[in-house]
């Protein structure tokens, strides 16, 4: 899919609260075709000290769910990972 030559159909944005029980952790979206889609972490804030702790992949695990993986279980629930899901025609 060339992107460059796409219209954006919609532009969904959300923030994932981490729990210090795993490191996997979602967000529910409104569906989007997963082919026509792109997911962008925007950022990630937290007061762990250990680097690896605040380290964070978001990727779509299906049309629903953004999935937030850590590097590290987190030592408390006070981090937070921005996302954004774009869905082109």
């Amino acid at each position: 899919m060339s992107y460059a030559l796409s219209v954006i159909k919609s532009i969904q944005r959300g923030t994932i609260n981490h729990s210090g029980s795993g490191t996997t952790t979602t967000a529910t979206i409104t569906a989007v075709v997963l082919g026509k889609s792109h997911c962008s972490l925007l950022g990630t804030r937290t007061e762990e000290t250990d680097l690896n702790k605040a380290m964070a992949t978001v990727y779509l695990t299906n049309t629903t769910t953004v999935t937030c993986q850590l590097a590290s279980t987190p030592g408390s629930g006070n981090g937070r990972t921005n996302f954004e899901v774009v869905e082109y025609f």
